[in-house]
């Protein structure tokens, strides 16, 4: 596998995506056929994602388009759509969630720049009438 971890929670060792094989075979170096089960999953997804039909995989990965139907047929990679699913999900969340905490501090700014302003006109009106009286 080309990324590798050990679970935190039970210590056996995982597995993570590598955006990097993506790009290496949208160059067109990669052989699907050395490639452990969820790096194939991982690949053949993230090319079919990005608009690649499945003789474009098939040619990019060096392999057959059975091989790649087989790989898109395989439990790994439904595991694997419906986690780049999720993960794009959560990404859209976090993007909204950015513009509305940027609109929320530019509107509380501009608040707070009415409120200091509307402060001067009371103090300045204050004054005014304290000068106002001392002349009377």
């Amino acid at each position: 596998m080309t990324g590798s971890w050990a679970d935190p929670v039970c210590g056996r060792p995982g597995w993570e995506p590598d955006e990097h094989l993506v790009h290496t075979a949208l160059a067109g170096r990669v052989d699907a056929r050395a490639l452990p089960g969820p790096d194939r999953a991982h690949v053949v997804t993230e090319l079919t994602r990005r608009g690649l039909t499945a003789n474009e995989v098939a040619d990019r990965l060096s392999c057959s388009l059975r091989f790649v139907r087989n790989v898109q047929a395989d439990p790994v990679t439904a595991v694997y759509v419906y986690a780049a699913a999720q993960r794009d999900a959560a990404a859209a969340l976090d993007a909204d969630h950015r513009r509305t905490v940027a609109r929320l501090t530019r509107e509380r700014d501009e608040q707070r720049a009415a409120a200091e302003r509307y402060r001067a006109q009371r103090d300045d009106l204050i004054d005014r009438r304290a000068r106002a009286r001392h002349r009377v």
